[in-house]
């Protein structure tokens, strides 16, 4: 994970491209300059960050399921809740569902937990569009191969 940089996936399980589903583990940094601000003495996880948390897990589930021929990018979010706070040092899991795919759009639940409760939820709208470029797609196909645990033979 480089928080910084916006890569705040560890791994993702998926079982099969049958499977609407896709489980993330996303570990909080103890330090980051991204938290120091947010706030001074007790640094809390921007909800915006959780959702951006969401919103990459779902992409990677349309990126598997269409088999790496197209990226997500998110469209609209929707029945956003907060239950509870992260913070450094936390570890989450983020459970994606595709909930229906048209017209170009997916629409998937996710929810992300801290031991084993729940702290946000929000369903994603997704754009679905070819690869910019190849550098794009390079990219984005090496880091899910990079953190994927899939259940059947390598990709």
């Amino acid at each position: 994970m480089n928080f910084e940089s916006f890569k705040f996936l560890q791994r993702i399980d998926v079982s099969d491209r049958q499977t609407k589903q896709l489980k993330s583990v996303i570990e909080i940094p103890n330090q980051s300059p991204i938290l120091d601000e947010h706030f001074p003495g007790f640094a809390i996880v921007p909800g915006v960050l959780l959702i951006e948390m969401m919103a990459q897990s779902a992409g990677n589930l349309v990126l598997y399921k269409s088999d790496f021929s197209h990226m997500a990018i998110l469209a609209a979010v929707s029945h956003s809740k907060f239950v509870n706070y992260v913070v450094p040092g936390d570890k989450l899991t983020c459970e994606v569902e595709l909930l229906s795919f048209s017209r170009g759009f997916a629409l998937c639940e996710a929810q992300i937990f801290k031991d084993n409760n729940m702290v946000a939820s929000a369903e994603l709208r997704m754009k679905v569009v070819d690869f910019f470029n190849e550098q794009v797609k390079s990219a984005v196909v090496s880091n899910f191969k990079a953190i994927a645990n899939t259940l059947q033979p390598a990709l």
